[in-house]
């Protein structure tokens, strides 16, 4: 059901990139987001500790990067993310500089909030102003 919305969506409003917060996938899950249609790939975090909740069926928070597999090799990950809570992709194009993609998710808990917002912070600083110096 939810996959044919999403496969709609994607398809009806020509969408080649989607951000998606609080998937709620358990990381043994996390495939479902490359698989459920066939011309999609993701990038995908899950909570670390969502595994903790299998007995509800599903995790907690979780971000992806949904986009057109033709766009593959155009948007390599960025690796050094140190937070389940954000995933990145590298867009290259035409242009000299690439253009950075994020997808955050902010928890309500300010400690967590104040946390990753450090994580952009420092990814901003060594990803982002780095390369354009």
């Amino acid at each position: 059901m939810y996959e044919a919305c999403l496969s709609n969506i994607l398809d009806n409003q020509h969408i080649d990139i989607a951000l998606i917060t609080e998937h709620e996938l358990l990381p043994r899950s996390q495939h479902f987001l490359s698989s459920f249609k066939n011309n999609v790939y993701a990038y995908n975090t899950c909570d670390i500790i969502s595994d903790n909740y299998a007995i509800s069926g599903c995790g907690k928070a979780g971000t992806a990067i949904l986009f057109r597999k033709s766009l593959q090799n155009y948007m390599p990950l960025v690796n050094n993310i140190s937070n389940e809570h954000i995933v990145g992709i590298e867009l290259h194009n035409n242009k000299q500089l690439p253009l950075y993609i994020f997808c955050v998710y902010m928890p309500s808990d300010m400690f967590y909030f104040l946390g990753i917002l450090s994580v952009i912070f420092n990814l901003y600083f060594h990803i982002i102003v780095k390369s354009t110096l």
